[in-house]
């Protein structure tokens, strides 16, 4: 890429100062090298983690498909596919009462319920709760 500098000077002879100082840092920045350095490397870490989870996965994946064909040559047909829950059921099995997502809903609901019941000078000023 190419930059462009552009230096402003003047003939007058009360700019001349400026002038040699417009000239002097034009010169210190025409002679200004750049160059970029694309870091796209990933440590040798993280791609050896990546490596052993594509491995346990691929491992996990033979295993399924060794048990699925087992069950089918023993049975003669495909073992049942593991029962769908609706979108609710997986809520609701997350909000169950004494689990610590639950506990937290519920103080935030505590804490909302307080707020809207102050008046706003008490939420404005922060002193509601």
């Amino acid at each position: 890429s190419r930059t462009l500098f552009v230096a402003c000077v003047s003939p007058a002879d009360e700019s001349f100062a400026e002038t040699i100082n417009t000239l002097k840092y034009a010169n210190r920045a025409r002679n200004i090298k750049n160059h970029s350095v694309v870091n796209v490397v990933q440590p040798p870490a993280a791609a050896e983690r990546e490596d052993i989870r594509i491995q346990k996965l691929q491992a996990e994946l033979e295993a399924l498909q060794e048990e699925k064909a087992m069950h089918q040559n023993l049975t003669g047909s495909l073992p049942p596919p593991p029962p769908i829950r609706s979108h609710e059921q997986a809520k609701a099995a997350r909000f169950e009462s004494g689990t610590p997502l639950r506990d937290l809903y519920e103080a935030l609901q505590h804490v909302i319920g307080q707020l809207e019941q102050a008046p706003q000078s008490e939420v404005d000023s922060g002193t509601a709760i």
